[in-house]
């Protein structure tokens, strides 16, 4: 496995199985990159633009996805991916993502403070990152 560092967090190349959605139940094999430690990847996005409701921009680029539960964190997405290991870190900050989803969130309110929280990471790291991207 590739391996390769970034602040605290040291980031290894690896894949995980997304759980299939109601509809499709089969799980798929994901390429990814794991931040250790975190118990979160950052990938490929998997989103299908005729089943979303997102903007245009917020097709393809990078997701970040919970391990535990297979949960893609936020709606968006993040264009490059060092802009996606800058949002993993981010999120590292925000909570131990090592644990079952439901004690991350255990209520509504919950839910709607680390729904926000993820996208204010994401919106900062691409901040933190876009004039590096553009040299």
């Amino acid at each position: 496995m590739e391996s390769t560092s970034s602040s605290s967090i040291e980031f290894i190349a690896t894949s995980f199985r997304l759980p299939g959605s109601e509809v499709d139940e089969e799980a798929i094999e994901v390429s990814a990159i794991l931040g250790v430690g975190t118990g979160l990847v950052y990938h490929q996005a998997l989103i299908d633009p005729e089943e979303t409701e997102a903007d245009e921009e917020s097709w393809g680029g990078y997701s970040i996805t919970h391990l535990k539960s297979g949960r893609c964190l936020g709606y968006l997405t993040v264009e490059t991916p060092r802009q996606a290991r800058k949002w993993l870190e981010l999120l590292s900050q925000v909570a131990d993502w090592s644990q079952e989803f439901g004690k991350l969130a255990a209520n509504q309110t919950d839910i709607k403070a680390l729904v926000a929280a993820v996208e204010a990471a994401r919106q900062q790291a691409t901040e933190l990152t876009l004039f590096v991207e553009q040299l």
